[in-house]
């Protein structure tokens, strides 16, 4: 049974939180065996004002095409899922796709991806998450980084920074 996640980011007063049933339905979606096709989807959070940011649900997206190193989406169809979730209390945090390796890195694709996502949300936000999920049946396949959004007047770079996962017992006492 998937036990919930924490990741700080350094130097930040907030933490990210996954929870146990994110976990389970994230770990649900790793590449396993040369077959596999890589799978896409966004993750969503009720409360972005507590220095606890929960991650309350993850979506898959149907791809427009998807191979064992690549996904294309739709992106009108993701913005509708936006709206449809915010609809629904659930605001967007960031995306979350799969790599058939165990401790992934984000490609040169992936980190323009992020970086297109989280300049579109930069009226809104400083940044967004951007996770990447191994294919380990572990919680070190869960690989997270937060890409800021590059802004002169808030001041950021537009750098994909690497959260760290607390340990359990570490989140648990904190």
């Amino acid at each position: 049974m998937a036990t919930e996640l924490t990741y700080h980011l350094a130097g930040a007063s907030w933490s990210l939180v996954l929870e146990a049933s994110v976990v389970s339905f994230l770990m649900g979606q790793a590449q396993r065996g040369r077959t596999s096709r890589e799978r896409i989807g966004q993750l969503y959070s009720r409360d972005l004002s507590s220095t606890r940011i929960v991650i309350d649900a993850a979506t898959q997206l149907e791809p427009l095409q998807s191979s064992y190193a690549r996904v294309t989406f739709d992106a009108q169809r993701m913005a509708a899922e936006r709206r449809t979730q915010f609809e629904r209390g659930l605001h967007f945090v960031g995306l979350w796709h799969t790599h058939p390796e165990p401790e992934p890195v984000p490609s040169e694709l992936d980190r323009r991806l992020a970086e297109d996502h989280a300049g579109a949300a930069s009226d809104m936000r400083a940044g967004i998450v951007f996770m990447i999920v191994g294919n380990l049946r572990s919680s070190r396949s869960l690989r997270v980084w937060v890409q800021e959004s590059a802004s002169p007047s808030a001041r950021l770079e537009g750098r994909l920074l690497p959260m760290e996962q607390v340990p359990v017992e570490a989140a648990q006492r904190g």
